[in-house]
């Protein structure tokens, strides 16, 4: 009886250590885009399934992840999406996807993983190709979370607001154009270095970025030289190029 015992004991630990090697794999960090999911469908795909009700809270970002006709709305309990007049989530993968960004091929996104996850917090700078199914880690995890970020949609450049220092990044606004490889510092002449309230990429000119602060909006290059500027007392959290234009919610 009492080897019997042993013995359920020691299989039961086995399984239980064999779960969690298989949880901890699932939710690692892919390393290259090869390793991604192929199926990035949102109606046929275990990976979505419908949401019949419910609403939208902390909503830290918008957009046509992946080119595709769904659009994607990150929140503080991962991803929805609407496609063909229906609101679809995720089974898993539920993070905080702060400073999240679309793009033509995927989103990027940092923030903070989801309640009991192997993941480390916060995520630093995340990408997916496959609509959150993976995710390929740029860098600063456990380090950095990202609240003011953008990407350009089609250029790929990632900005960030960097509000507190880390390993690679002093304060202030940073960007690359190597997918995190390497950063470079915004001068921003005439601006506070960590000012920003919203900050938006335009989609193809790698060298543009539309930012505001509480002092209004400012349409610059990254490289600091003043384009054109709004110097009223208003916050604007929601801006957007089309083309040359930057639109601004007021």
């Amino acid at each position: 009886m009492t080897k019997m015992k042993k013995v359920i004991i020691i299989t039961s630990a086995l399984l239980l250590s064999a779960c969690s090697s298989s949880n901890e794999k699932e939710q690692a960090f892919i390393t290259s885009k090869e390793q991604s999911k192929s199926n990035v469908s949102v109606t046929n795909n275990p990976f979505f399934k419908e949401k019949k009700e419910g609403k939208i809270e902390h909503l830290h970002g918008v957009g046509y992840a992946g080119n595709q006709n769904a659009v994607y709305f990150a929140t503080h309990e991962g991803l929805l999406v609407y496609q063909d007049n229906k609101w679809y989530e995720t089974v898993s993968n539920k993070h905080d996807y702060m400073g999240f960004s679309a793009t033509d091929d995927g989103f990027y996104s940092s923030g903070h993983p989801e309640e009991g996850s192997s993941l480390g917090n916060p995520l630093g700078l995340v990408k997916s190709f496959d609509n959150g199914q993976t995710l390929m880690n740029l860098g600063f995890y456990k380090q950095s979370d990202f609240h003011y970020m953008t990407v350009g949609y089609k250029s790929h450049t990632i900005y960030v607001v960097n509000q507190e220092e880390n390993e690679t990044l002093g304060r202030g606004v940073f960007y690359s154009k190597d997918d995190g490889k390497t950063w470079s510092p915004s001068q921003l002449n005439g601006l506070p270095q960590t000012a920003a309230r919203t900050i938006v990429a335009h989609p193809t000119d790698e060298n543009m970025v539309g930012i505001s602060t509480a002092e209004g909006v400012s349409f610059r290059e990254i490289t600091g030289i003043r384009l054109n500027g709004l110097r009223e007392k208003l916050i604007r959290r929601h801006l957007c190029f089309k083309k040359s234009r930057l639109y601004l919610q007021l």
